[in-house]
């Protein structure tokens, strides 16, 4: 019975981290995206002659 416990904690354990690191990859991926849009907002705000507050 111990032996199987372990191995459940073991595969939780695994999916937990699976599952942590691929909402890391999509926060990661969301900061991308958001960073290039702003990017582009600068430089529209910019050409259109609104001053940065």
């Amino acid at each position: 019975m111990g032996s199987e416990y372990y191995f459940n904690w073991r595969e939780n354990i695994k999916r937990l981290q699976q599952e942590s690191e691929q909402q890391v990859q999509a926060l990661l991926s969301k900061t991308r995206r958001l960073r290039e849009k702003n990017k582009v907002l600068r430089i529209q705000m910019s050409s259109s002659g609104h001053p940065r507050s």
